[in-house]
């Protein structure tokens, strides 16, 4: 009897989630197709995917594998299976895919896989992120995650609010901030938040005022307000 088979049914879906996420999440072929292999020894039926978008069906979206192996085997100028036009040399885009895989810790997420659709736009994307997430700057790197988390906290979108989540987490962030809220963040992040919600939602009703609550120099606020 395989030893999966002795584990509890919780520990199986998990095991089974997580190979179905590095089968159609995995920018590298040979790797793929061993997952593959895996997962028919492991477990009965059909590979299925998880929906990737809310608004679009899977079908509409490139799969991750088939993108590299039309880069790999294909017309360079031209994605064949998505009719994706490339401006790039495919080794570009070969390497993209394989940065967002390692800082993702092993999968494409949904986000990058529906910009797939837009692979130059994909590359700007994912540069200006790291410059923005991990540039130089005075604010430490889990406190621009938390900040983020922040202001997709105001609009409900669990899917980004949970990956921030993880990168504020790996980044050394405090867990507490995220399990017991606001109250037990630092006064200046807490005074932050209500300017966050204004401009969320509001964004006309910012006035210089609520700067001086959060110390900013008089001088930069209305550099920071333009």
């Amino acid at each position: 009897m395989p030893i999966i088979l002795t584990l509890n049914k919780s520990v199986q879906d998990l095991i089974r989630a997580k190979l179905e996420s590095y089968i159609f999440s995995n920018p590298f072929l040979e790797a793929t197709k061993k997952y593959q292999e895996l997962y028919k020894k492991l477990f009965k039926g059909l590979l299925k995917q998880a929906s990737v978008s809310k608004y679009l069906d899977n079908s509409e979206i490139p799969e991750v594998s088939s993108f590299i192996e039309d880069l790999e085997f294909e017309s360079p100028k031209k994605v064949k299976t998505f009719k994706i036009s490339l401006t790039k040399p495919p080794e570009k885009y070969i390497f993209l895919l394989s940065d967002i895989f390692s800082f993702n810790d092993g999968k494409i997420p949904n986000l990058e896989k529906v910009l797939l659709w837009f692979p130059d736009y994909l590359i700007k994307f994912q540069e200006f992120y790291q410059i923005l997430m991990y540039g130089d700057g005075p604010l430490p790197i889990a406190l621009r995650f938390f900040i983020a988390i922040m202001g997709v906290s105001a609009y409900g979108c669990d899917y980004l609010l949970n990956r921030l989540i993880t990168h504020f987490i790996k980044n050394g962030g405090d867990i507490k901030w995220v399990q017991l809220g606001l109250d037990h963040c630092p006064k200046k992040l807490q005074k932050l938040s209500e300017i966050n919600l204004i401009l969320a939602f509001c964004p006309w009703k910012l006035k210089e005022e609520k700067f001086f609550s959060v110390n900013f120099r008089k001088k930069n606020i209305k550099s920071i307000i333009s």
